[in-house]
């Protein structure tokens, strides 16, 4: 008896503690999305809205929480922050990337082809469907355009050319010597 209620006790107390971990870990992460954000942005909305977001991807509060903050501190406002976080948590579900990795990658080819928030799920799609059918990963299709994509541009390629090129290299790759 005694055993099993010392058990009890101090599971209760292991799991009030990780409670509480996970309590600061997401109020830090929502102080840090405020310092990012305009004065003006509705911060319980933007928590729900990630809420919801990891729900319907699988992923934590958290990892949402960062792929809103790293949106946001790439100037983005309010009301893209939420189709560009689901963008890049399924990018990290399909990349097997974090949320924050997938964010760093989708930004620069936002910014790299002047695409618009609007335009985010298409390119996680085309790194996906690239990844899916070849011998490469839509981590290094996203690395790949993150170098690139202003050279690409620049040269007169477009976002999918570059991504057949990438694709083409990273899974063709010989190492020599």
């Amino acid at each position: 008896i005694w055993m099993a209620a010392s058990t009890a006790f101090f599971g209760v107390i292991r799991t009030a503690k990780e409670f509480g971990s996970i309590i600061l870990d997401i109020d830090t992460k929502m102080t840090n999305l405020a310092k990012v954000m305009s004065d003006d942005a509705d911060l319980e909305g933007v928590f729900d809205r990630a809420t919801q977001s990891a729900e319907r991807f699988g992923q934590s509060i958290s990892q949402a929480l960062d792929a809103y903050t790293e949106f946001a501190r790439q100037g983005y406002q309010a009301d893209e922050l939420g189709m560009l976080a689901d963008a890049g948590l399924v990018a990290s579900n399909v990349g097997e990337i974090t949320a924050q990795q997938a964010s760093e990658y989708m930004t620069a080819s936002l910014i790299q082809w002047k695409k618009d928030a609007k335009d985010a799920m298409g390119i996680i799609d085309s790194w996906n469907e690239i990844s899916n059918n070849y011998a490469t990963t839509t981590e290094k299709l996203a690395q790949g355009q993150a170098r690139a994509g202003a050279t690409a541009r620049a040269m007169g390629l477009d976002f999918d050319q570059l991504n057949a090129i990438v694709g083409t290299v990273k899974c063709c790759r010989i190492k020599i010597g």
